[in-house]
């Protein structure tokens, strides 16, 4: 027990060396406690809290797993639900096309990247838009997918908690994969899932 080493080491050192008597005001500050302490009944008043404790039930330790289990989704689902859903919010803040003039508008005429078709313009909207589209924990699909990215990396068949050093174990900056998201939005993660 740690007061009975107390006791021995202040028992040493006085006996120590003869020549050399310790002041009390240079004695360390646990001979000066040891001299204001009864030791013997803090020795009691330990045993009759390791009893108290003995006594106590034992409370099962809080889970941290998630209860229910979520099932899997393909990067088709999740394009499909965004093209369902209404993203006019997101489609008012894209700029998809650079506005060029005069000598640069004729050099990108001329020389510049072909054309997008017209039927992949939709298609291009909808992925700047989900671009912009922060993580929601409201929204199940986006839970979902997290998930499913979570399962998928580690081989684990059970749910995860949304929160948690596990996220940053499969590479995320923190305990949250939501704040990763700031640049690309719900993109990056449809990008990790595909």
């Amino acid at each position: 027990m740690q007061l009975d080493a107390i006791d021995e080491v202040d028992e040493c050192v006085e006996v120590q060396d003869d020549k050399f008597i310790l002041s009390e005001a240079k004695k360390p500050a646990i001979f000066k406690h040891k001299a204001t302490v009864d030791i013997s009944q803090a020795k009691k008043d330990i045993e009759i809290a390791r009893e108290e404790w003995d006594k106590l039930a034992p409370t099962p330790p809080a889970s941290t797993t998630v209860e229910a289990q979520t099932s899997l989704i393909s990067c088709n689902e999740v394009l499909n639900y965004f093209r369902q859903k209404n993203m006019s919010q997101y489609l008012q803040c894209i700029k998809p096309i650079k506005q060029r003039k005069g000598l640069e508008a004729f050099k990108h005429w001329f020389a510049g990247p072909p054309r997008l078709h017209r039927s992949l313009i939709t298609e291009r909207d909808l992925f700047f838009s989900i671009a912009l589209c922060p993580f929601d924990t409201t929204d199940e699909i986006h839970v979902r997918v997290l998930q499913t990215l979570y399962k998928t990396l580690t081989g684990s068949d059970k749910d995860c908690p949304r929160y948690g050093k596990h996220w940053e174990e499969l590479g995320f900056q923190g305990i949250d994969p939501g704040t990763d998201l700031r640049g690309v939005g719900f993109l990056g993660l449809i990008h990790l899932l595909s």
